[in-house]
Formats: structure tokens, sequence, C-alpha cells
């Protein structure tokens, strides 16, 4: 089974003090694809001293943030593999950055993926 690799840069900005809220997730670098029944989204660590960790949404609707494919990922995870996906289907990623306060970031763009 080939996978392809979604590469997403997160940057969570204002976590470091106080409940002043999360930062954003940078627009993410998209990657070819290739034919496969998984992906692995892929960012770059945020530097917060209060970070709690990153949720990952998948949707098969254009500008929905859709269902959470993981609420969990460890803060010192910078990627996360997306199994069981449909071949043929169309599928849309956001990834965010959450605080120990609990404050959530905006979504990062989202991605398109046609799995082949």
């Amino acid at each position: 089974m080939n996978r392809w690799l979604l590469i997403v840069f997160a940057a969570l900005a204002g976590c470091g003090g106080g409940d002043s809220g999360t930062g954003e997730v940078n627009s993410p670098v998209q990657s070819p694809p290739v034919a496969t029944s998984s992906a692995t989204v892929e960012w770059e660590p945020v530097a917060a001293g209060d970070l709690a960790g990153y949720k990952l949404y998948q949707s098969t609707s254009s500008g929905s943030q859709g269902s959470i494919v993981s609420g969990n990922i460890s803060p010192s995870s910078t990627r996360y593999t997306v199994g069981n996906l449909q071949v043929g289907a169309t599928y849309y990623f956001v990834v965010t950055a959450y605080d120990t306060s609990g404050n959530e970031s905006t979504p990062s763009n989202q991605i398109t993926r046609t799995i082949k």
C-alpha cells in the first residue's frame, strides 16, 4: 500500500501566559497525491510553553471543519496517519493547536485530497 504525506505548518502564538487565546495554524503546504487508502498529516512543532496538543479534523465537504479524527495528539508529536480512507473519495483536512487552558487556535487552511 502506498501512502502520501500531507504537511501542515502550525504556529501557536500568545499561549505563553494567561488566557489570551491561541494563535493561528499557518497555511499547510501541499504534497502531491499518491495511490493510497491512508494519509499522513505532518506539521512543524509549535513553540509555546503551554501547548497542550493538536487536533486533526477531516471532512468530505469543502468549507466544513468536519469531525475530529484525533482530539488528543501529543504536543511532542508532529504527524498523524489517518487510515481507512475510501479510494475515490475526496477528503479535506485541517489542524488546530490547543493550550493548557483549552483555548483552540483557528484551523489551518483546508487541504483537499482525493484518494486514488
